[in-house]
Parts: structure tokens; C-alpha cells; sequence
């Protein structure tokens, strides 16, 4: 009997503290990233997305848009892109948003603009981790969010993904 109490707690333990698992998604030939294995597929986010991935159960969700830099104005740049991004985020529904300061960042060679914004959508608190990256031939909008309440716990999975972000030809 103590044997089974004790394997039972084993078990718990090691089941509680499970590492998450990553696995690589490759897009169009286009990208690729790293996302963890308990979310899935779905088309109902974005639907200018090439990228759309969730895990309900975590209400956690990530969208990644590609945009060639020949379908743009010339006059665009990473700046107005960005801009744009964030007035598309504002204009979801979310009431009362609070955009950080941008961050210049660089990913994988990728210069990028990355900020936090927290809103209310439907009486819930919502966090999203908002990236744009340019290469020599596109811009990513990269936006992933959350429940503001489970921001400490889905950040750092967050991050990883956005550091994992890789362009595959250009």
C-alpha cells in the first residue's frame, strides 16, 4: 500500500512540473516558428493569417500575417507598418486600450518594433504581445495574446515563440 501511495505521488509530481513541448511549423516555405504542442489549427481567427494556432482551454492564440513589401506603398517602412498594426489591434472590439512604448528589437537578423497592450474585450482583461519584423522582401505582423490574469504563466512561451522566428528565404 505505501509503495502505491508513494509511486501515485511520483507520478503527480513529475505529471505537475512536465516541460511544455515545442514543436516547428514551417509556413509557405516562407517562415518558420516554434509553437508548443498543445495548441492546434484553427481558420477562425485571422483571415488574412498564414499563421492562426490556439489552445482554448489556455486562451492562448497566435496570428501571424505575411505581407510582401511589392504590395505596399513605397513610402511605408517598418514604423507605419507598425503603427498600422496597432490601430488594427485597437479597432478589434478592444475598449480602453494601453499601448507600451514601442521596443526595437531584432530577431533571428530581423529588425522589429515590439510592444505590450492591455484592453478590455467583453468585460475581460486581455494581454497581447504585439510584434512586427521586416525583411528584405516582406513585413510580419506577429500577435499573440492572452487573459491579462494568465499573463505571468503564457509571457514566457510567448517570447519563445517570437525568439524563434525565423525567415526562410527572402
Amino acid at each position: 500500500m505505501k509503495k502505491s501511495i508513494f509511486w501515485i505521488l511520483c507520478y503527480c509530481l513529475f505529471a505537475c512540473k512536465a516541460e511544455v513541448q515545442y514543436q516547428p511549423q514551417t509556413i509557405n516555405q516562407l517562415y518558420s516558428v516554434v509553437l508548443p504542442s498543445y495548441m492546434v489549427a484553427t481558420k477562425s481567427l485571422n483571415d488574412e493569417a498564414s499563421l492562426q494556432y490556439q489552445a482554448t482551454e489556455k486562451e492562448f492564440y497566435i496570428v501571424i500575417l505575411d505581407e510582401p513589401k511589392s504590395n505596399i506603398a513605397a513610402e511605408n517602412n517598418l514604423r507605419l507598418h507598425y503603427d498600422d498594426t496597432i490601430l488594427k489591434v485597437s479597432n478589434t472590439g478592444l475598449a480602453n486600450p494601453k499601448v507600451k512604448a514601442a521596443n526595437a528589437i531584432k530577431i533571428n537578423g530581423l529588425d522589429g518594433l515590439q510592444t505590450e497592450v492591455v484592453g478590455s474585450f467583453k468585460n475581460l482583461q486581455v494581454f497581447y504581445l504585439v510584434t512586427v519584423l521586416e525583411s528584405n522582401s516582406h513585413y510580419y505582423q506577429i500577435l499573440t495574446w492572452t487573459l491579462d490574469n494568465n499573463r505571468q504563466k503564457i509571457e514566457p512561451e510567448m517570447r519563445k515563440i517570437l525568439d524563434s522566428f525565423k525567415q526562410i528565404k527572402s
